[in-house]
């Protein structure tokens, strides 16, 4: 079985160091975490192939690759990571209080793992 494991630690949002913008937050980065490894699953196949796998049309396989997101939602791409075959787990990890780690964060953080069939750690090469 072929999984793709998705860790989001939540905390709030920050401010940019200008102050003006305000961040994208943890949404916008797992979205393109989960589209960076939705382009390595698609990696090998013809625009038009990769497009029949996730039941789209090929200029949306396009966009997924040249990293264009802006038309793409957080559960589209969970929905063509699923159609690909894999897995989806969600592990949430709550943030340690103030006094317990040593410098405060700004921003929440994710990470995205993606396993092979065998349970293995799948790296492109």
């Amino acid at each position: 079985m072929r999984r793709a494991i998705v860790r989001l630690c939540v905390a709030g949002t920050a401010w940019l160091e200008s102050g003006a913008m305000r961040d994208p937050g943890p949404v916008h980065q797992l979205k393109e975490q989960l589209a960076r490894e939705l382009r390595d699953i698609l990696h090998g196949y013809r625009r038009d192939v990769g497009a029949m796998k996730l039941g789209t049309h090929p200029s949306e396989v396009s966009r997924l690759r040249k990293g264009d997101l802006r038309r793409f939602s957080l559960a589209r791409i969970a929905r063509y990571i699923a159609q690909s075959g894999y897995d989806i787990e969600v592990h949430l990890k709550r943030t340690p209080r103030l006094e317990e780690r040593p410098k405060p964060r700004n921003r929440a953080t994710s990470s995205v793992v993606r396993y092979d069939y065998y349970g293995h750690v799948a790296r492109l090469e």
